[in-house]
């Protein structure tokens, strides 16, 4: 057998008819966004979801190996960069629109209650001085503490975004939250699910005065694990925890204190290695 310019449709398929499900082109043509741009935001939002990458990495993607320019009857081999780099400028303009009415229409499909809400930031980095962009600001990098960075906040409903947003690369994550819960309307009851970079007392202290329950990691440095007070619970992974309940004083907050020997294991062999390249590198560290 002898195949000539093989190309892929199974992820093309399957994201074609959420769009149509979600009346996606239609949305993008009451926003004024002619066909060849919708075209070009289909096929650089299913790059995402097959080979998630840069636009370069999605054009190679869409001219040399998908079969979406077939699915969709244009021609996307001629396809320009120029014009995948445009389609992102267009999403980001039209970005609150988008995501408000994309999420109206989830809700409808799937009956989503409004009882999590799930809050997060990343950062991306500028290769270059980025002048141009005023959120490009120095600050602490996840990825490259060297270049501007900008912070992109996301607010999740279950498993569905809801809204979000690019905060400037200097913006401190703990003073997100109360603007992120307000931009989200999420309702009094609902439960906030956060990582510790957004953990603060202060935070805490809002959630509780607006209502809102909350799930989070402690910011404590102490650890503490009593043993004997421990019971045995089994993970999806069917790994073995020991957990700790413990109530506090007010009656307000449960803690739970976990120890997971997998977690242990990695830790220490992370420590082993850091030592063991420290004292290559002519520097001591002491071993617990």
């Amino acid at each position: 057998m002898e195949f000539s310019q093989p190309r892929s449709i199974g992820v093309e398929h399957v994201a074609l008819a959420a769009m149509r499900e979600l009346a996606f082109e239609p949305l993008l043509d009451s926003l004024g966004i002619n066909g060849v741009m919708r075209t070009a935001i289909v096929g650089s939002i299913i790059a995402r979801m097959a080979v998630p990458g840069s636009e370069l990495a999605s054009h190679r993607w869409l001219t040399a190996t998908s079969g979406l320019g077939d699915l969709l009857e244009v021609d996307l081999a001629a396809l320009p960069l120029s014009r995948l780099y445009r389609a992102s400028d267009l999403l980001m303009k039209h970005r609150e629109e988008i995501e408000t009415r994309l999420f109206a229409r989830i809700e409808t499909l799937f009956g989503l209650e409004a009882s999590v809400t799930l809050c997060d930031l990343t950062n991306t980095y500028f290769e270059g001085a980025a002048a141009a962009d005023p959120k490009a600001a120095r600050g602490r990098s996840k990825k490259r503490s060297d270049l501007p960075a900008a912070d992109p906040g996301r607010g999740l409903w279950r498993h569905s975004i809801r809204r979000s947003r690019v905060f400037a690369g200097n913006a401190v994550e703990c003073r997100t939250l109360e603007g992120m819960l307000i931009g989200l309307a999420a309702p009094a009851g609902a439960l906030v699910i956060m990582d510790r970079g957004i953990a603060t007392a202060a935070n805490l202290v809002w959630l509780v005065e607006h209502g809102y329950r909350y799930l989070v990691v402690s910011r404590e440095r102490e650890r503490r694990f009593d043993a004997e007070g421990a019971i045995d619970l089994v993970s999806a992974g069917e790994e073995t925890i020991h957990v700790v309940r413990e109530l506090s004083e007010d009656g307000q907050e449960v803690r739970l204190h976990c120890r997971s020997p997998g977690r242990a294991q990695k830790e220490t062999g992370i420590m082993t290695r850091f030592c063991t390249a420290s004292r290559r590198a002519g520097r001591n560290w002491p071993m617990d």
